[in-house]
């Protein structure tokens, strides 16, 4: 089930992680300083795509050679939509009620 009252400055994705594993999602430091909240996530994800990419390329048939020669293209697909990911982020933060009825699900 589908909470849609989550908070809008989390992507959904990390709602439910957050309600799988409570205890892995917290990281004080950032529950504190949220301002930086939305930058460290991004580049956590940026990191993990990264690491998928090469998982993915395998089970799609694209050879080893292939795989990583697209690398860097696959990291920058990544790093360009966690980055608009982040801007909504930052848009919920400063502007949470001009922001609540512009999320998309």
């Amino acid at each position: 089930m589908v909470d849609f009252q989550a908070p809008f400055s989390e992507g959904l994705e990390n709602v439910h992680r957050k309600k799988r594993r409570p205890i892995l999602a917290r990281i004080r430091f950032l529950e504190r300083m949220k301002i930086i909240e939305p930058f460290v996530l991004r580049m956590g994800l940026v990191g993990r795509d990264a690491r998928h990419w090469f998982r993915f390329g395998r089970v799609i048939g694209i050879s080893r050679t292939r795989t990583i020669l697209l690398f860097p293209l696959a990291v920058l697909a990544s790093f360009t939509a966690r980055s608009a990911e982040m801007v909504g982020m930052y848009a919920a933060l400063v502007a949470p009620e001009a922001t609540e009825h512009q999320a998309r699900f």
